[in-house]
């Protein structure tokens, strides 16, 4: 235990080779911990191990490695512990790229400070996202500033956690308030969605759209799935728990005629590789959708994003592929969810039931930002009301205590009088502008205590 220089074979020239700087390694509570101090010369390895020794008899030795660790080499081992506890590849490079973002220009952990956040968020809103050299127009939503800031606390939580720092500076950085999205999306109107289904497009293309609109599958989700999960005698579609994005596995139902659907898409699969030729190469679309029917997967091919509004500019529901903001919103393939939850809403489905159906963790996810129901809906709700439904007829308002409501009401032009003790008369009634008359309006609802008088 203490100063060395870690040694290694070339596996090339079999030549023993010995490293330049220095390491320090010691044991603590039974386990060998080595820290490299990056320096090439023994006596400032020296001077260096001063402080690190102290940091040992201290117990924050993990802190104080910390600190001499480059900021990159930290994001890399948070990206493998975001792998390692389940995360996909996806989510654990975003996270990556988005602490990169914030962190630009800085070498330690120290250096990242609670005023150093801020900017960098700011900074980062304004430039927008350059993933894969690309930049969206526009500043960032409050939504994903929240996100980015997240990211970078998930890091500074996992050090505080394993005890290699002391406190999280993300914690002092207020959110940005959020009130909701800035371009909200719509759903398909039906008639819309019937011109969609009714396009000369693929099958398999159709079946996408069909599931997405009837299921709520997300488009991640919708490439996922195996005709193992899917049994078209039960009508259900079983979606994996590593599939989700919840985390969940989900039993999905599925209508009559999406069943029917299915059981065409399987028979256009089988005869496409009944079709495959052999020693012919294909384009590279068609080898990837055949080797995707072979592995067992129900769509050969997701339809792209810019094919699913291509298809939208032909069903004549936008006008141009490269502008989907319309008027009632933004509609993108997301948008088939939406319709899902709006179709379940106009179906008069509880909103527990469409919270299950939709996956949801908040009713209030499911009822203010994915259900979108119009005008048109609100007039086919009140039209489903009647007078026999309001406890009323035309002109004879009930609960009102048979006092005027200042509409309507009886001749007032010969009140009577009270008498010495300022009480009117048993029987009279009080004017409608007279002191103390109570005013109401019940719209022919029974108030409770109708028949007392106060």
């Amino acid at each position: 235990m203490g100063l060395y220089r870690p040694t290694w074979r070339d596996k090339k020239t079999g030549e023993i080779k010995t490293s330049r700087v220095w390491w320090y390694l010691y044991r603590r509570d039974g386990k060998k911990h080595r820290i490299n101090l990056q320096v090439k010369d023994r006596r400032a390895a020296e001077m260096k191990l001063s402080p690190l020794l102290k940091a040992i008899e201290r117990g924050d030795a993990g802190q104080h490695a910390t600190r001499t660790t480059p900021l990159s080499k930290l994001v890399d081992d948070y990206e493998e512990e975001l792998k390692r506890r389940g995360c996909t590849e996806h989510h654990a490079a975003k996270t990556k790229y988005r602490i990169e973002r914030l962190v630009e220009g800085l070498s330690r952990l120290e250096e990242v400070t609670p005023d150093r956040i801020r900017a960098a968020l700011a900074r980062v809103s304004s430039e927008g996202d350059k993933r894969r050299g690309e930049r969206r127009s526009g500043d960032l939503s409050a939504k994903t500033v929240n996100d980015f800031r997240t990211c970078l606390s998930g890091l500074f939580t996992w050090l505080v956690k394993e005890g290699r720092w002391d406190k999280n500076p993300v914690a002092s950085v207020a959110r940005v308030e959020n009130h909701g999205p800035e371009v909200t999306r719509r759903a398909l109107e039906p008639a819309e969605f019937e011109r969609l289904m009714a396009l000369d497009i693929p099958i398999e293309r159709r079946t996408c759209y069909l599931l997405a609109a009837t299921t709520g599958l997300r488009r991640s989700e919708l490439g996922s799935l195996k005709w193992t999960q899917v049994d078209l005698e039960r009508a259900t579609a079983t979606l994996a728990a590593r599939d989700a994005k919840n985390r969940r596995e989900a039993v999905l139902p599925l209508r009559p005629d999406v069943v029917e659907a299915l059981k065409a898409l399987t028979v256009e699969s089988k005869a496409k590789i009944a079709r495959k030729p052999s020693g012919k190469r294909l384009p590279r679309w068609e080898e990837i959708a055949l080797a995707r029917i072979e592995q067992g997967y129900v769509l050969p091919i997701v339809p792209l994003v810019r094919t699913f509004y291509k298809d939208l500019e032909r069903a004549e529901i936008i006008e141009d592929a490269s502008d989907y903001i319309t008027d009632g919103g933004r509609l993108d393939f997301h948008g088939l969810r939406v319709t899902f939850a709006t179709d379940l809403a106009r179906a008069d489905v509880s909103l527990a039931m469409a919270q299950k159906l939709m996956r949801h963790s908040d009713p209030r996810l499911t009822a203010n930002v994915y259900t979108k129901l119009e005008l048109h809906d609100a007039h086919a709700a009140v039209g489903r009301t009647s007078p026999e439904k309001l406890g009323s007829k035309l002109g004879a308002p009930s609960g009102t205590l048979n006092a005027p409501t200042g509409l309507t009401g009886p001749d007032q032009s010969n009140p009577p009088e009270a008498d010495s003790s300022g009480e009117p008369p048993a029987g009279a009634e009080l004017a409608a502008d007279a002191p103390g008359r109570i005013r109401t309006c019940t719209l022919g609802f029974e108030a409770p205590g109708a028949s007392e008088r106060l």
